[in-house]
């Protein structure tokens, strides 16, 4: 598994950090929206990540969604599949990392 340390030891400065964890994280939970409904990305207001978060604009509320994929609360897997920030992510960089994915499934 790959975490802080291992991406230390991979002389990562904390920026590149952030970013390598936003998005990977963006594209774990994407790719969890994928399994769920195929075509998630085309109903998401890119311009309003911020205000209103993936799992916020899709479900109407993220416990709505985290209930909605099933994901386990207590283990952290809407942190860890990006659908909100933690202290190893920043907001700019997860909304960058979420914009990514959303255009790579746009212009498939």
């Amino acid at each position: 598994m790959v975490n802080d340390q291992r991406l230390r030891d991979w002389c990562f400065d904390y920026s590149t950090r952030q970013r390598f964890v936003a998005n990977v994280s963006a594209a774990g939970g994407a790719v969890r929206l994928d399994v769920e409904d195929g075509e998630w990305y085309k109903r998401i207001d890119t311009k309003a990540l911020h205000e209103k978060p993936v799992l916020v604009q899709l479900y109407g509320g993220h416990k709505e969604g985290v209930a909605r994929l099933r994901l386990i609360d207590d283990e952290d897997e809407d942190v860890e599949l990006g659908f909100i920030t933690s202290d190893r992510t920043h907001v700019a960089m997860l909304e960058a990392a979420w914009k990514h994915e959303i255009g790579r499934r746009l212009t498939k």
